[in-house]
């Protein structure tokens, strides 16, 4: 049998070369960087961007933002309000590549984009650059015809087998603006439930099994009155919708009757704009389970062998495990809530297993929670849990839904306006962001490498673990609250496991005194550690190994030779402490 240290070595030359790590030649989107640089510089507006076809895709792809024949407008709307403002709509969209195009593009009034500073278009090169290089891997790693089944910047958006163009959403939106100036008057507008129900549904309310006297009550009341229906308690958003239909005229007088027809001009184009907003965003979460790739797609050249390819005669990868590999990327872009990845068996310990939480497989009521719950509610449970790997589970995998409002009262009507906002967590968005998937896949990869190698060599295992989980901690309280990794220093460094008795703060002084947290975070440190956890480890196979030789021969006198063996054993133990 091989001794540990080199069981170790081949482990790891197998773990390094399973990742997706393989050299991808960004050669062919050189012509697309430098036009980028040259002529982002000439954009002054939102409006530029916008109508520059090469720029705005070079942009959506840098964030890894899909593009379709309804992208650009989708931006412009986007692009209209401030981010900062918790209302605005790409706060609505749990999305960060989103929030991050909106803050780096966007020109205001006032100000112009961060987007004309040459350090932020160097970084949305570098983007650029680490998406695509993130999607040529992808591409590497799966065995599967088609490409991965998630969405991203290359890939059409789908629902089930169909691909949602938006031509419905498109012919109501154009029905709408071409009919609703035109209503004069209420009774008008009652006998145009076509109308209405646009506008109910462009601010988010029921347009069905709404009773025609409710109908009727909120677009004849007065919307300013206290005791209209529109400003009861929980009606405020219809009140929204009837402010868009004031039929009031200006009392013979052209200025007034100009500017109530402007209001609502402005409130027909906003439910207009909404509508528009709502179907798209629904369009970018539809499942996307079975999406097919375009045509006109080409993987990026990669410059190296495949990245799975075999170390000593050993596959860095089993079949098994490429299976499950190609399962996750062909469905993981499906996901849209907790309760899709914890009722696909395969998926949901695929990801646990990522974040080697494999043995709380059955744990899935804390599982729930974890992606779930609110996380400003200091008892949520992703606030109260110590573990490391548990807390970076919730942080990909955030599926929480919160309604959060806020009430403000007009400093001279005294009217009261209660504004709701929907926030959803970024794991919506996490499923199909194409560097969060790879960070994944390598997670799972080392983890179960580790869990392979293990199965032949415990040692083996933990001194991975180390390695791949040591250069992360921050604290030696963090180091003792990781299990494997206090095993491993308890290992290394030979310490009686009474030494666990003492209290917490003993123990991480003990630690110190032994080594540096900067030895952890270096790779050369690291490596001093292992090598010493290993010779420790032959160490203590050696001395094993001679007991269970000496317990052959029970008839050995104990001063002779299997003594001095175990005596000159133990000293080597010693010196290495």
């Amino acid at each position: 049998m091989l001794p540990t240290s080199v069981q170790y070595r081949l482990a790891a030359e197998r773990a390094d070369n399973a990742q997706t790590r393989s050299v991808v030649d960004l050669s062919k989107f050189d012509q697309e960087i430098d036009y980028f640089r040259r002529n982002v510089r000439n954009v002054n507006s939102n409006a530029d961007l916008l109508a520059d076809p090469r720029l705005f895709n070079f942009a959506m792809a840098a964030f890894d933002l899909p593009v379709d024949a309804n992208a650009r407008g989708f931006m412009r709307t986007l692009l209209s309000e401030n981010p900062n403002d918790r209302g605005a709509r790409v706060n609505q969209l749990g999305n960060a590549g989103y929030e991050d195009f909106v803050r780096v593009f966007r020109f205001s009034e006032t100000t112009n984009a961060p987007i004309r500073s040459q350090d932020v278009v160097d970084t949305v090169i570098d983007r650029f650059r680490n998406t695509k290089v993130a999607a040529a891997r992808l591409n590497a790693v799966g065995t599967g015809d088609s490409p991965v089944g998630f969405r991203s910047a290359e890939t059409p958006v789908a629902r089930g087998e169909v691909y949602l163009d938006l031509a419905e959403a498109d012919r109501e939106i154009a029905y709408f603006e071409a009919t609703a100036p035109q209503i004069g008057s209420a009774e008008e507008l009652l006998q145009n439930r076509r109308v209405i129900n646009f506008a109910l549904e462009a601010n988010g309310l029921p347009s069905e099994n709404l009773r025609d006297d409710f109908i009727e009550a909120i677009f004849t009341e007065d919307p300013d009155a206290p005791e209209s229906l529109v400003n009861q308690p929980g009606n405020e958003r219809y009140g929204d919708v009837v402010r868009a239909f004031v039929f009031a005229d200006g009392g013979g007088d052209p200025e007034a009757q100009a500017v109530i027809d402007a209001q609502r001009s402005v409130a027909i184009d906003r439910l207009a704009e909404q509508y528009a907003f709502d179907a798209r965003l629904e369009a970018r979460f539809a499942p996307a389970r079975t999406l097919s790739t375009p045509s006109s797609f080409t993987p990026i050249a990669l410059q190296s062998a495949p990245p799975l390819a075999a170390v000593d005669g050993a596959p860095a990868i089993s079949a098994d495990r490429q299976a499950e590999i190609d399962y996750f990327l062909a469905n993981i872009g499906g996901v849209q809530s907790a309760e899709d990845l914890l009722n696909d068996r395969r998926l949901f310990e695929f990801a646990m297993t990522a974040f080697d939480l494999q043995s709380q497989i059955d744990s899935k009521g804390l599982i729930e929670r974890l992606m779930t719950e609110d996380r400003q509610d200091d008892d949520a449970v992703i606030n109260r849990l110590q573990n490391p790997q548990y807390r970076e589970f919730g942080a990909i995998f955030d599926f929480s839904r919160v309604t959060r409002k806020e009430r403000s009262t007009d400093p001279v009507t005294g009217a009261l306006t209660v504004a709701r906002t929907e926030e959803v967590g970024d794991g919506f968005a996490n499923v199909r962001d194409q560097r969060e998937i790879l960070n994944l896949v390598d997670r799972y990869i080392s983890v179960s490498r580790e869990i392979d190698e293990g199965e032949q060599n415990p040692d083996v295992r933990l001194a991975l673990y180390f390695d791949r989980n040591a250069g992360d901690v921050e604290s030696y309280f963090g180091l003792l609250a990781d299990p494997a990794l206090r095993e491993f220093v308890f290992s290394a460094y030979a310490l009686p496991q009474e030494l666990n008795q003492l209290p917490v703060e003993r123990l991480a002084d003990r630690f110190e005194q032994l080594f540096s947290l900067d030895d952890l975070k270096s790779e050369t440190g690291r490596q001093g550690m292992i090598d010493r956890f290993l010779a420790v480890r032959n160490a203590a196979s050696q001395t094993s190994a001679n007991a269970a030789a000496l317990a052959l021969f029970p008839g050995a006198p104990g001063g002779g030779l299997f003594t001095l063996a175990s005596t000159l054993s133990a000293g080597r133990t010693s010196r290495i402490v």
